[in-house]
């Protein structure tokens, strides 16, 4: 259902999966996607046993996120990347509002979301973390 995440609810608890290490252009769309899907589900729930409590988003991979992905984004949208005129500078004015708008998503989830961070957490995952909830930090030393 989604290129970049994996959502999974057990016991009253959502826990979405970020299964890409940077934020590529479908890493943002996916996020809008679960989360806007998430609160229809939580919004429009009357039964007791498939009440969500509490969202949690965490990374299966070494690092939460090294941030956005510029070789994708420039990949999916050459064109407003490589300057231009005013229309090119509003289309990625646009692009970024868009981006900015599946981020919001998650900050007016109807249920608390807390981002489980471990490891690096650059750029978008720090838009990402300060639209959730709580964040838990994981501290790994590195030798």
């Amino acid at each position: 259902m989604y290129q970049t995440l994996t959502l999974e609810i057990v016991n009253h608890v959502a826990t979405v999966i970020m299964s890409a290490k940077t934020f590529t252009p479908q890493l943002f769309a996916d996020i809008g996607s679960v989360f806007r899907d998430l609160s229809a589900r939580i919004s429009g729930s009357t039964d007791p046993d498939d009440d969500i409590r509490v969202v949690l988003f965490c990374s299966d991979q070494k690092h939460f996120t090294y941030g956005l992905d510029l070789m994708a984004a420039v990949q999916d949208h050459a064109e407003i990347f490589m300057g231009g005129m005013a229309g090119e500078r509003q289309a990625l004015l646009a692009l970024i509002r868009r981006w900015q708008a599946d981020l919001q998503v998650v900050a007016d989830c109807p249920v608390p979301v807390i981002a489980s961070i471990h490891g690096w957490c650059i750029g978008a995952g720090l838009d990402l973390a300060s639209a959730c909830a709580n964040c838990w930090l994981v501290y790994q030393m590195r030798r």
